[in-house]
């Protein structure tokens, strides 16, 4: 999972390092905020990283986000600016191999200035660098890497084979290269033991030089045996496959979710659940039956750990926890039917009931499915949803993370914020506290900045920004205040200054 993340130069953001990013992560603030970056940045790489062609492109516009062109990405709409991702993770659930990295793993894109190239269409090339490698710690084909990135090269990798063969071969007829750099730091050869290089904690930077897009990957920590410098072919598909694997985890759901339909046809087996949450009923048909292990619940204001249930057990546990009447499915022929069972028993289609149950079922469904070490992202949850059902949201998304998830929300919800904060001051073994960061985004200086909301344990809010959901509390204070004055009027009291 991601731990940390870095911007610059993208969208409304100038400058943003090192943002910790918790199993809880929201983000908040007024409209045009840029309180949606950080989400789209993640989402950028997700689209671009899931794409099957074998030549990669930037995609800007995708299955996940919709951001424009180069020029409405880029900070201040300048192309000379080079836009920058980089993301710090933890190596739970992506490393589990027996080859580590040592290396930086990059990508761009070819795209030529003033020849009418659609940034869209470019080709993501890959390329290789070896840096300041003692002569006496490798082959020779290392200084020939090194030569080829010094002259720049320009290709498209199909395979990691294809990659050795460019090397061996010096190609060098390209103008933009990307890097896989520093391994000086991770690579080292001992007469017994061989080449090795580590594994651990990983870093991974998207970066776009002018309008040349790359990615690079570095990772960190304890060693592991790599038989030989051929296994650079090796080591670089599974970079690939761990890029792929990690963004994978990350399943999204967007801020207004497919209303709900009398019946569905079931045509094909759907693996996501759709940013609209449009194939959820799908899902449950097939999964109704999968096994939740060690999920957790709440009883009363704790939440306690539930050893294994069924996921359509663990959907009716949370809906009847939020006043919403149980779940099932009718399936006939190719028809599909979502049916809730009211308290005497009767059966009552879901396009019948109100329009905010078919809005959190998705989000429900998709967090208690996704295995531990997944990440739910979630656009303004909230829609459609009572005060009182975004307040069950937050419990539902800390019990995510409790077992295990993450979750990263953009909300407008002062009810959602508000009971995390409670449950924050009601926990006793700061373990929730532990794991949440709220953010409060606003524009300073032609900068987005994110401010840390800091929760007490015992006081709640102690830095509670200009904005951050204090609106209804002025409404309040001018309601008594005017209350107050209307009444001693009509008593004849002089309410005057």
């Amino acid at each position: 999972m991601i731990n940390k993340l870095s911007l610059k130069n993208f969208k409304g953001i100038k400058s943003l390092d090192d943002l910790d990013i918790k199993p809880i992560t929201i983000f908040c603030g007024s409209n045009s905020s840029g309180k949606s970056s950080i989400l789209q940045a993640i989402l950028l790489l997700k689209q671009t990283m899931m794409n099957a062609s074998t030549e990669r492109t930037v995609i800007f516009n995708g299955k996940y986000a919709h951001l424009g062109s180069y020029n409405e990405v880029v900070y201040g709409k300048n192309p000379a600016n080079n836009i920058s991702i980089s993301l710090t993770l933890n190596d739970e659930g992506i490393i589990d191999n027996d080859y580590g990295l040592g290396l930086s793993v990059a990508f761009w894109v070819q795209q030529i200035a003033g020849l009418g190239f659609n940034l869209d269409d470019a080709v993501l090339h890959y390329g290789i660098e070896l840096e300041n490698l003692n002569k006496n710690d490798g082959a020779d084909f290392i200084d020939t890497a090194k030569d080829i990135v010094v002259k720049t090269m320009n290709f498209s990798i199909k395979s990691a084979d294809n990659l050795l063969e460019i090397i061996l071969q010096r190609k060098s007829d390209a103008k933009y290269h990307a890097v896989f750099k520093n391994i000086p730091r991770y690579l080292s050869r001992t007469k017994d033991k061989g080449d090795r290089i580590s594994r651990g904690s990983c870093d991974i930077t998207l970066s776009f030089i002018g309008a040349r897009p790359y990615v690079a990957l570095g990772v960190t920590s304890e060693e592991r045996h790599v038989s030989g410098l051929e296994d650079l072919r090796i080591i670089v598909n599974y970079i690939g496959q761990m890029l792929q694997g990690l963004l994978n985890s990350y399943n999204y759901i967007g801020p207004l979710r497919y209303e709900p339909q009398r019946r569905y046809v079931v045509e094909e087996d759907f693996k996501e659940i759709g940013v609209k949450g449009e194939n959820a009923p799908y899902i449950l048909l097939s999964e109704r039956d999968k096994q939740i292990n060690n999920s957790i619940r709440i009883e009363g204001n704790r939440f306690v750990k539930c050893e294994q249930s069924s996921l359509i057990d663990s959907m009716n546990f949370w809906l009847d926890r939020m006043g919403i009447n149980a779940f099932d499915n009718i399936y006939s022929g190719e028809l599909l039917k979502l049916v809730m069972k009211s308290p005497s028993g009767t059966l009552v289609n879901i396009s019948d009931v109100g329009f905010g149950v078919s809005q959190i079922f998705p989000i429900i469904l998709e967090g208690l499915r996704m295995p531990e070490g997944s990440t739910l992202i979630l656009e303004q949850p909230e829609i459609h949803l009572h005060p009182g059902l975004q307040m069950h949201l937050a419990d539902f998304l800390i019990s995510l993370a409790l077992s295990g998830k993450s979750v990263i929300v953009e909300t407008h919800s002062d009810h959602l914020i508000n009971r995390m904060v409670r449950r924050i001051v009601e926990d006793d073994s700061t373990s929730i506290k532990d794991i949440t960061s709220i953010y409060f985004a606003e524009n300073v200086k032609n900068n987005v900045e994110y401010q840390k909301i800091k929760i007490d344990e015992e006081f709640g809010v102690v830095n509670w920004p200009k904005g951050f959901f204090d609106q209804n509390v002025s409404e309040q204070e001018i309601i008594l205040k005017t209350g107050i004055k209307k009444r001693q009027k009509r008593r004849g009291v002089d309410v005057r200054g």
